[in-house]
């Protein structure tokens, strides 16, 4: 039985790129501008993922993951 949780996802923001780390089950992101506006969604299914940013404004973001199995959420703030 796996005690891990969507809680123990490490995010990390770096070089205009956003990990994910320590993911236990495929997890939907989306990330969103501080004033509410979907810049960009997707689906990591490996254990690490890694979210190209390069296109993005630099500034402060909120991704929100979403385990697609049990259906968990979480958010957290990123400065890209």
């Amino acid at each position: 039985i796996s005690t891990h949780s969507l809680e123990d996802t490490r995010v990390v923001a770096l070089n205009k790129s956003i990990g994910l780390y320590q993911l236990t089950n495929p997890t939907n992101y989306t990330l969103y501008s501080m004033t509410g506006q979907k810049i960009l969604a997707g689906r990591a299914s490996d254990n690490s993922h890694v979210i190209e940013a390069s296109s993005i404004a630099s500034g402060i973001y909120l991704i929100e993951l979403e385990d697609a199995d049990t259906k968990a959420r979480l958010k957290k703030k990123i400065v890209l």
